[in-house]
């Protein structure tokens, strides 16, 4: 009669350990990323509240744009960042989707070639809240980087002076 009360008793608090512990797990892996929207999205939100636009242009070979991905854009502060300041789209600098820029019909990636300039891949295209092309950025950004840079656009430094000058004299 012992081993038979010790089993259940072992039971109970096995349930009342994984009651306890199995919504919390759940909450852990549910982490907040980059809100990313579409392009045609980021147009139409940028009408009633303006916002600058952060544009991922990337292609589905391009390695240093996963690694961009898994890290870089999974940074807590990167995260945080970019959703406070930005409307953030992913463009397949390769696809052949069409998309309205500025009354024109165009694929993204004749948007992304002709009109952002990207000829390398990852870059980061930001727009103003007019949705003009600020500058693109190519390359693989690590956090730090790529935190400086989101600064330099949102906080318009960029009306002030180059990133070259923003790199050395503000923290």
């Amino acid at each position: 009669m012992k081993k038979i009360f010790c089993i259940k008793k072992w039971n109970i608090g096995f349930i009342v350990i994984a009651l306890v512990v199995l919504p919390s797990t759940k909450n852990f892996s549910n982490k907040q990323g980059v809100n990313w929207i579409t392009f045609e999205q980021a147009v139409q939100f940028s009408q009633s509240k303006p916002k600058k636009v952060l544009i991922d242009v990337y292609t589905d070979w391009c390695g240093w744009c996963k690694r961009m991905d898994k890290t870089t854009y999974e940074d807590p502060s990167v995260v945080n960042y970019i959703n406070k300041h930005f409307y953030a789209v992913k463009l397949n600098a390769e696809s052949s989707k069409q998309i309205t820029y500025n009354g024109k019909q165009m694929t993204e990636q004749n948007l992304s070639g002709q009109v952002f300039g990207v000829s390398g891949y990852p870059c980061t295209v930001y727009l103003d809240e007019k949705l003009r092309v600020l500058s693109p950025v190519p390359g693989y950004q690590d956090v730090a980087m790529f935190n400086k840079i989101n600064r330099f656009f949102a906080e318009n430094y960029h009306q002030k002076m180059s990133l070259d000058d923003f790199f050395r004299t503000v923290q």
